[in-house]
């Protein structure tokens, strides 16, 4: 089990750390006993090389899991005829013809030619055609499940902990009257506006639906959300610091049915932006938004994720279009 630490490390991890690691795939040869000497001691009038560092426990695991992934992908092979899925659902066929960190292009059955960018495709087909960077993303998921799990654990105990002391507690207090009891649905949960049943495995909604206009009300950030959210703040919190300007001033998320909406307030620095910046930087917050629901199994679609950016004043300035949320071309800001 990893320490809760890790948890706190692993969010600030520079991502080319692992990646100079998956690209390795294998841990450093040991050298025989010449070897290792000959280094050490280094050749006449040479300064002696330093030993390698040792790999950390983190880095290990994140390699064992790196070369697990790459073990269970058969990757696409030049030349050859290959059905893709889009996130869009729509489903595509032609001879793949080339590959760029940007997208993979593909001859199609009449003869022309069309690339396809890394951003419209399914996890299925992604992995195929980029198997290091997929295996990467599944490496680092993983660890970070696990993470959360030594977390949640550790605070189930406090918890417990806790509530053993307040019993110790209340039982040295004079008895008062009990209150009534209420009955608790072990099956059901609010989040935000939307109450959660769960039925025979499935989960049934019932609340306010989305409308056709965004409700900005700002409300306490619902419990199934919490750790995501720490997720997302932290790296939005990192993108401001490479851009040199805070984004936001604040966060915060509600659900409408199966719609999932995050507010992000936005700070003077980013409203200032010319419109290009501030259309890109959107781009890549909903972006990120979508993925993280995902990872979290809270959406089956990119449709259900929602991102409204918010002034200083109050307005809405920007975010995803309320009738296509799942286009990312239709994600807009005010001039």
């Amino acid at each position: 089990m990893f320490r809760c630490m890790d948890l706190f490390l692993i969010t600030l991890l520079v991502p080319s750390s692992f990646s100079a690691l998956a690209n390795s795939q294998a841990l450093p040869k040991k050298q025989d006993f010449s070897e290792r000497f000959f280094v050490a001691q280094g050749a006449p009038g040479e300064k002696a090389e330093e030993p390698e560092k040792e790999l950390t426990p983190l880095q290990k695991k994140f390699l064992d899991y790196y070369n697990e992934e790459m073990k269970a992908i058969k990757p696409a092979s030049l030349n050859q005829t290959y059905t893709v899925n889009l996130k869009d659902g729509k489903k595509i066929q032609g001879r793949y013809i080339a590959k760029s960190s940007a997208g993979v292009t593909f001859e199609m059955l009449d003869g022309s030619t069309k690339r396809f960018n890394t951003s419209q495709l399914k996890a299925d087909s992604y992995k195929i055609f980029y198997p290091k960077e997929y295996a990467k993303l599944r490496a680092k998921w993983r660890i970070k499940k696990e993470l959360l799990a030594d977390k949640q654990e550790e605070l189930a105990a406090k918890k417990q902990e806790d509530d053993k002391k307040l019993a110790e507690d209340m039982a040295n207090q004079p008895k008062k009257e009990e209150p009534k009891k209420t009955v608790n649905n072990p099956n059901q949960f609010k989040s935000g506006s939307t109450t959660i049943t769960i039925k025979g495995g499935r989960k049934y909604y019932s609340g306010p639906s989305l409308g056709s206009k965004y409700d900005t009300t700002k409300i306490k950030i619902p419990e199934e959300f919490k750790t995501l959210m720490v997720e997302y703040a932290t790296w939005i919190h990192k993108r401001s610091k490479y851009a040199g300007a805070p984004i936001t001033s604040g966060l915060y998320v509600n659900r409408f049915m199966k719609d999932i909406v995050l507010y992000i307030e936005v700070s003077r620095a980013f409203s200032v932006q010319n419109k290009a910046i501030r259309i890109s930087t959107t781009e890549g917050l909903w972006k990120k938004w979508e993925k993280d629901l995902t990872d979290f199994n809270l959406i089956r679609s990119s449709k259900n994720a929602h991102l409204v950016l918010i002034d200083e004043k109050g307005r809405i300035v920007g975010g995803t279009n309320i009738r296509y949320p799942g286009n990312f071309d239709k994600i807009w800001v005010i001039p």
